[in-house]
């Protein structure tokens, strides 16, 4: 029995392959922090770049903004607090909740 090929196969006959994207590590994607320094005390979410590559999320209250080291402190629901840094993130946003 043959596979019939889907138009994306088809379409891809004769060019050369797109290159992979790696898994597990997603492409740099610029994106808008609209969480400020005066939103202590408010709700929010981060996504942000980690060392490794990898993207972290932190929803929580934001407790700190540490001008020194660039770092949102964010406590989570659990009870841990978790630390963002302000040039890996990728989004941040105020959320209500």
């Amino acid at each position: 029995m043959r596979a019939v090929p889907t138009p994306l196969r088809a379409a891809a006959r004769g060019r050369a392959r797109a290159r992979p994207i790696a898994f597990g590590i997603l492409p740099r994607v610029k994106g808008t922090n609209l969480v400020t320094p005066q939103d202590v005390g408010r709700r929010v979410s981060f996504q942000f770049e980690l060392p490794n590559g990898y993207v972290g999320e932190a929803v929580g209250i934001l407790e700190h903004f540490d001008r020194e080291a660039e770092t949102y402190l964010v406590r989570r629901s659990n009870g841990e607090l978790a630390r963002v840094p302000a040039r890996g993130v990728r989004f941040g946003k105020v959320v209500e909740g």
